[in-house]
């Protein structure tokens, strides 16, 4: 990655759907570059220019989780933050916001 974009997506694969948003993001005036996990090692250990934010979008639960840890331990913003990337991929932690926040829900017993 040779310039810095304002927006990196994060993905597991190019589908269409961050073709999209790759153009959509394009054609907002930003700079935006996909990014696969073997290609953030210059930024996350400060050999490249920050961008401004990561949009995550991997594919694989625990390569979403670890994109979001590592990038926020870089300071660099992610959408979404690794506590709701954590609370999304939890079930049960879900289900705890959820009737903490009043929000309908299938009951789940949480031991």
């Amino acid at each position: 990655m040779s310039d810095t974009a304002d927006v990196l997506v994060s993905v597991t694969l190019v589908r269409p759907e961050e073709r999209l948003l790759l153009r959509a993001l394009r054609a907002t005036g930003l700079t935006a570059q996909p990014v696969t996990p073997r290609h953030t090692a210059a930024i996350l250990n400060g050999g490249a220019p920050p961008p401004r934010m990561v949009l995550l979008r991997n594919v694989s639960h625990r390569e979403l989780a670890a994109m979001s840890d590592r990038f926020e331990q870089a300071g660099v913003p992610t959408l979404n933050s690794p506590r709701a990337v954590r609370l999304c991929l939890a079930k049960d932690l879900q289900a705890i916001a959820f009737a903490r926040h009043g929000v309908p829900h299938p009951t789940s017993p949480v031991a």
